[in-house]
């Protein structure tokens, strides 16, 4: 689901679950932004 290189996976997942657990909009945006700098 989150495609993340680097080895940095397990703490990208995580990160976005709390984000996603406290602000839905947020975890979104967050995630694009993630996606965006790492798979350019």
């Amino acid at each position: 689901m989150v495609l993340i290189k680097n080895g940095r996976n397990f703490y990208i997942r995580w990160e976005f679950y709390i984000r996603f657990q406290f602000s839905p909009q947020l975890a979104i945006l967050y995630y694009f932004i993630m996606f965006m700098i790492f798979c350019n």
